[in-house]
């Protein structure tokens, strides 16, 4: 795998999955997703999930304890994000202010940062 491909696909992945607290956060306020749960929830939406994927025709990188601790974080992300939506959709919107700012989805963004960098020092 090219270091910096990796090391360009992670940086922006960090910051487009950091940006989602920001839009879930809007969310919280307007009661509008910018898309529907069901797609925030699915792990293979975004860019970075989408290169993920298309990474498993390379049975190496596929059976590193790097790539697969990236996607099992990934994925924990993704679901954590999409309950929040969820709750937005519900118009609970003080169950989703909770769900955002608490310890879920709080761990899954550090799991999921923390995975990416021991990946790309790994590479």
């Amino acid at each position: 795998m090219d270091k910096a491909v990796l090391e360009q696909q992670i940086g922006e992945a960090m910051q487009a999955h950091a940006a989602w607290k920001q839009k879930l956060g809007d969310a919280v306020k307007t009661g509008r997703l910018p898309k529907p749960s069901c797609d925030i929830r699915t792990n293979d939406q975004c860019s970075f999930g989408k290169w993920l994927f298309s990474l498993t025709s390379d049975p190496r990188v596929a059976r590193s304890a790097g790539y697969q601790e990236v996607m099992k974080t990934h994925t924990v992300f993704h679901l954590e994000a999409g309950r929040v939506a969820e709750l937005v959709e519900k118009d609970d919107l003080a169950a989703a202010e909770r769900a955002l700012n608490g310890p879920g989805y709080n761990a899954a963004t550090t799991n999921l940062n923390n995975a990416m960098l021991q990946w790309k020092q790994s590479i």
